[in-house]
């Protein structure tokens, strides 16, 4: 029978020296994903660009309000992120709902609703009442058959909306992208409208309503002559574009004044509304003049129609969209976080892998009853993956600790707290300390006995405090009982509960050191256990260290966590992005 013995951890304050935080990742981007350069961009147009559009004949002057929210061009510094080469396809989105359970989109239910419609019709105490599928699917959708077809695989993914959208972006660590960084995805540098210039020459670049021969979105990158630079597909037209960024004016708007093809004026008054948001590059469903990357469209959040997806971006950074994520959904408001406790999420310290997988689509089921050329010419772009999940082990420190030295910071500990360093967010469990998936506020605890709470009724008066069931009779903490607080401990509060839910013992005295960085990396360590014949006997094994850096009131100095976790082996041998 193997014993092994007790993990060593040590909690290091470090008043001496400077944080060395996590700088922007030099790794290749996500699967499916590509790194657009950032730097100033063009945003917007000048009102000069809008009226010369307005003049140009066709459609422009029936757009005029939605071309006037376009200015006043300006520049902004974007920063260098990820982002997908294609809108996001019911092919990936499927691995999502499977994954999590969420609601499908309605047309995968096709057959449901299609018969749930004939049977609402029939129904003559319906009469009169409109059919509502989308309404019907959201009340019946649990335990009704779905599924994606052959030649649907590819299209991007339908009737879904803005949280629809963000739910999937945070499955897979990331986020939905800013219009300025859809526009710097197009533009790089320059004014252009287009990923492949400033005008639209004669042939097939985005799949737009001049476009007639489908009437429907397209399987992603059936026009290649359109990709950008970068390798980025669809950027304008196929489908709408949900974004992060709110329907407001630009800084500096004030409402234009233009001629229109009859010389009559036109005042346009967008209709701002910052609970909407922008979304980007037009639809198969509207002419070429919308499908520009200067296009803002005014969208409810709620809304749910064909003709509107959306593409993930990630934040280069490491673990930043992550971090900032759990931090909103569950630190902020967790029983175990410290009061006015926030953490950083640039120094967050982080292990990521995407699992992912080529596509399903076969060629030749999807184009069986079809004749058109663009679809027997169909390639499935080289770099698009579907990514089967997300996984992550990640450590986010407190924005600074804030006693003056360690004495006393040992000190308060044991009179008025622990001391939260940070949150453990986690899909991987850890074996010591024992925590399942989840996410934990980490928190330490230096030697000393608990001094019992002063109370009313020690000076003889009337108990002025209420009950509280997290403390015991003494009015000390239940959590102490799992505890030996002659020991320093490091403590793992449930994020949502606030319980305590493992603690490890740190036998070494907190000590000064140099700091190194912040890292994860794989060490080993000398483990005691039985051998066959009941003897005594040793051997290494490999543990998973943190070292994570949190930065002191005082400039220049850190406090340095160092953690040695027993975690499965399959863990260690996973192809972890930031392991030192």
């Amino acid at each position: 029978m193997i014993l092994p013995v007790q993990i060593l951890t040590t909690l290091l304050p470090l008043f001496s020296g400077g944080s060395t935080p996590n700088g922007p990742s030099q790794q290749p981007p996500p699967p499916g994903m590509v790194t657009i350069k950032g730097g100033n961009t063009e945003i917007g147009n000048d009102r000069k660009v809008i009226q010369d559009l307005v003049s140009s004949g066709g459609n422009a002057e029936r757009f005029v309000q939605a071309l006037d929210s376009e200015t006043p061009g300006h520049k902004i510094d974007v920063k260098s992120f990820y982002l997908m080469i294609t809108e996001v396809t019911n092919e990936q989105y499927l691995e999502y709902v499977l994954a999590t359970g969420i609601r499908p989109p309605q047309h995968w239910g096709k057959a449901a609703v299609d018969k749930a419609r004939m049977e609402f019709l029939s129904d003559r105490a319906n009469k009169g009442t409109a059919w509502d599928p989308e309404r019907w699917w959201d009340k019946n959708w649990e335990g009704m058959e779905y599924t994606v077809a052959p030649d649907d695989l590819l299209r991007p993914v339908m009737f879904v909306n803005h949280a629809d959208a963000k739910g999937y972006c945070e499955w897979l660590g990331m986020r939905l992208p800013t219009e300025e960084e859809l526009q710097r995805a197009v533009r790089g540098s320059s004014k252009d409208f287009y990923p492949w210039g400033s005008e639209w020459p004669e042939g097939n670049y985005a799949n737009t309503s001049e476009f007639r021969q489908d009437n429907a979105v397209l399987p992603v990158g059936i026009f290649p002559d359109g990709v950008s630079k970068e390798g980025v597909y669809d950027l304008v037209g196929n489908a709408w574009e949900w974004t992060n960024s709110p329907y407001l004016p630009y800084p500096g708007f004030k409402p234009g004044k233009y001629k229109g093809t009859t010389r009559r004026k036109l005042e346009p008054q967008p209709q701002w509304n910052g609970d909407d948001r922008v979304a980007f590059g037009g639809s198969y469903q509207n002419p070429a003049i919308a499908a520009r990357c200067t296009t803002r469209r005014n969208t409810a959040r709620f809304q749910r129609t064909t003709g509107l997806g959306f593409r993930a971006v990630g934040t280069m950074k490491p673990g930043f969209d992550l971090a900032e994520r759990v931090y909103r959904l569950q630190v902020r408001s967790s029983p175990a976080r410290s009061e006015g406790a926030r953490t950083n999420s640039n120094l967050a310290t982080v292990l990521e892998n995407w699992n992912s997988k080529l596509t399903a689509y076969d060629k030749a089921a999807a184009t069986e009853n079809t004749r058109q050329d663009h679809y027997k010419n169909y390639e499935v772009p080289d770099t698009y993956r579907v990514i089967t999940d997300y996984q992550h082990i990640a450590f986010v420190p407190v924005e600074r600790i804030d006693e003056a030295n360690a004495g006393t910071w040992k000190k308060s500990t044991i009179q008025q707290g622990p001391a939260m360093l940070g949150f453990l967010s986690t899909t991987e469990e850890l074996i010591n300390p024992a925590l399942p998936p989840g996410t934990y506020i980490v928190s330490y605890r230096s030697k000393g006995d608990p001094e019992k709470p002063r109370s009313a009724e020690d000076d003889g008066e009337e108990e002025l405090f209420e009950e509280d069931d997290t403390l015991d009779e003494n009015g000390i903490p239940k959590w102490m009982a799992q505890i030996d607080p002659k020991q320093h401990n490091l403590l793992f509060f449930e994020a949502k509960t606030g319980e305590l839910t493992s603690h490890m013992e740190i036998r070494t005295e907190p000590k000064q050191g140099k700091p190194e960085g912040s890292s994860w990396s794989i060490t080993q360590v000398k483990v005691e256990y039985k051998d066959e014949k009941g003897k005594r006997a040793f051997r290494q094994e490999d543990r998973l260290m943190l070292t994570a850096e949190i930065p002191h009131r005082l400039r220049g100095k850190v406090v340095t966590l160092e953690m040695l976790a027993k975690v499965n082996p399959s863990t260690l041998r996973q192809s972890w992005r930031g392991m030192k």
